[in-house]
């Protein structure tokens, strides 16, 4: 490699860990948890399989596992409104809702 192509390497690789330590000052809140050890162990062999950081894995794992959770409680609330067994009601309702609403 030649001189002027390392040495723009280098530059990039510091312009990069400066944009991310400013990015992550400003857009990140640190927090700090407890973990079990095996725990740890297992986030830090994924992040290093990755060639990421853990708290890049963390962050993505927080993420994908919010969103599951979310997919859930959508379905328990709909699972609850269907579980109401209403039943009667006017045959007209949907045709008719302005004036069973308002008369």
């Amino acid at each position: 490699m030649k001189k002027s192509a390392w040495a723009w390497e280098q530059t990039k690789k510091i312009l990069d860990n400066y944009i991310h330590q400013l990015y992550t000052a400003i857009m990140m809140l640190r927090t700090q948890i407890y973990i079990p050890k095996d725990l740890h162990q297992q986030v830090k062999l994924n992040a290093q399989m990755q060639k990421k950081s853990m708290a890049d894995v963390i962050r993505k794992l927080i993420i994908s596992g919010l969103a599951k959770e979310q997919k859930k409680l959508k379905l328990k609330s709909l699972d609850s409104i269907a579980k109401l067994n209403i039943t009667g009601g006017p045959k007209d309702l949907s045709s008719n809702m302005d004036k069973y609403l308002y008369g």
